[in-house]
Order: structure tokens, then sequence, then C-alpha cells
């Protein structure tokens, strides 16, 4: 049986602002739905209730991270696009020259 004096309540509250955290049983990582910032809980199975801030994104990082996965999707459709591309380009180009080499050789027929 639990006695009362092993019994802890914590008020989890927001580093940056202040506001109440919800924290999910097992979870290690919380967002405060004030202000957006995520806190990162480190060892809450072994009873160590540390919590480190971790600021949310500025508005500059976040414009950062959108351009550079921009830029990797970009380079992946590049890279299976042009080989796709430039088969069906000199397929094209090799359809047209024995077009017109029948042309000369044969002539047109009606």
């Amino acid at each position: 049986m639990t006695e009362e004096k092993d019994i802890r309540i914590l008020a989890l509250k927001c580093p940056s602002c202040g506001g109440a955290l919800k924290v999910l049983p097992g979870a290690d990582r919380a967002q405060c739905e004030h202000c957006g910032s995520t806190v990162l809980i480190v060892n809450a199975r072994t009873g160590e209730t540390r919590i480190d801030s971790i600021a949310p994104d500025t508005p500059e990082a976040a414009a950062a991270r959108k351009r550079v996965i921009k830029i990797a999707l970009w380079g992946t459709a590049i890279t299976i696009a042009l080989p796709i591309l430039t088969t069906v380009l000199v397929s094209i180009i090799i359809a047209v020259v024995f077009l017109i080499l029948g042309i000369a050789l044969f002539g047109v027929s009606r």
C-alpha cells in the first residue's frame, strides 16, 4: 500500500510563458498550447524530472528549413525526371531522323 508521503504531485509549467503543460503518460516531450514551446522530459521513467526548454522556431529558421526542403525536393525531381526526358527527347530525334531519311530515300508515296 502506498503511503501518502510517497505521492508527489507536480504542476508542469512552460518555462517560456508559464502556461500549464499536459504530459501524456510515457511521453518524453510536451508542447505548450499557449506559446508553442516544446519541453523535453529527461529520464521521466526513473523519477528524475528535469525539463529543458527548447525554444520554438523563429520565423527565419522555419523559412530556412522550408527552403532546404524545397531545394531537396526539386533536386530529387530533376534527378528522376531528367533521364526520362532525355530518353524521350533522343527517341523523338531518332524517329524524326529516320522519317527524313525514309522520305529522302523512298519519297512520298500516295
